[in-house]
């Protein structure tokens, strides 16, 4: 079976990173499964070292 591959916003990843208590539980199972490979982008990387630097990033 072919794995889903699945295109993370930069939002997703900082709930990643965070956890965030306000990180939906449907969201939760989609990562979990075995079957998805998460990625970003490098625009997604770029905006983390962003938010890091601006100390917006907790």
């Amino acid at each position: 079976m072919a794995k889903t591959r699945l295109l993370l916003d930069t939002c997703a990843v900082i709930d990643l990173i965070t956890s965030s208590d306000e990180t939906d539980v449907e969201f939760w199972d989609i990562f979990d499964d075995p079957d998805t490979m998460p990625y970003a982008s490098f625009e997604t990387a770029r905006e983390l070292v962003v938010h890091f630097n601006n100390k917006t990033l907790h």
